[in-house]
């Protein structure tokens, strides 16, 4: 009896332990992965707000390159109807300097003219 006894603590027991055993360790192996998954999640919640951040970030910087692109251009037509004026006033001094020298001729021709009337009528006064 003693020996069935033994053989049967043989056969039930020490095979639940050794699958009690087997069971602590997978136990003990799941805690460390689930404690390393854990650590990598919170570590891709910091992944995730910070590319949420830079996602922000990029949207502002999106609409701030739309807006300094609308500026230029804004910039860009401004300048051209300023090139455009600039060289209307250019030939518009270039007509009145042209103006201003014949106005300065013609002057000049009607002073001559009065300086010999001028003679004419002193010779005719003196004789």
């Amino acid at each position: 009896m003693l020996l069935r006894a033994v053989d049967d603590f043989q056969s039930r027991i020490i095979p639940l332990f050794t699958t009690t055993e087997a069971q602590a360790q997978k136990i003990e192996s799941l805690t460390r992965d689930l404690q390393r998954t854990s650590r990598e999640r919170e570590k891709l919640k910091g992944n995730l707000k910070s590319l949420e951040s830079i996602q922000t970030r990029n949207a502002d910087l999106v609409s701030d390159v739309g807006r300094l692109q609308q500026s230029l251009n804004e910039a860009v037509t401004l300048a051209d109807l300023a090139r455009s004026e600039a060289e209307k006033f250019n030939q518009d001094a270039l007509h009145w300097k042209k103006d201003a020298a014949k106005v300065g001729e013609e002057n000049k021709e009607y002073k001559s003219m009065l300086d010999r009337q001028a003679r004419d009528v002193s010779e005719v006064q003196l004789g």
